[in-house]
């Protein structure tokens, strides 16, 4: 089973994700729910990369364990950098939302809020 965490703030900004295990739905390289996980991931590291006044932080460091975080830096952009966090927690939510629904013995996803000082 594939353990996937969301972690946001209050306010609903997006600060960490991390996914850990194997789905097993079916062989390496043929897996759609690991691949589902996979592209949710790859996705919104990549986007979240490319915004101004985002730093994304990724480690993999084998296969079925990926997380990856975020800071918002100090930027004439940080409303939109702000928006685009708020956008990548509901993207994200809902797609591994979706998956744990359809596929509950192969994905396991839990939404966790943290206190930011």
């Amino acid at each position: 089973m594939i353990a996937v965490r969301l972690d946001s703030d209050r306010s609903g900004l997006f600060c960490a994700c991390c996914a850990s295990g194997h789905a097993g739905y079916n062989r390496q390289g043929t897996d759609i729910v690991c691949a589902a996980v996979s592209v949710l991931l790859r996705t919104a590291i990549h986007s979240l990369s490319a915004v101004p006044g985002i730093k994304v932080t990724a480690d993999a460091p084998e296969r079925g364990n990926v997380s990856f975080r975020v800071c918002m830096e100090q930027t004439p952009l940080q409303d939109a950098a702000a928006y685009m966090l708020r956008y990548a927690r509901t993207f994200l939510a809902n797609g591994f939302s979706d998956l744990a629904a359809e596929y509950p013995d192969y994905v396991s996803f839990r939404e966790h809020i943290i206190e930011i000082e």
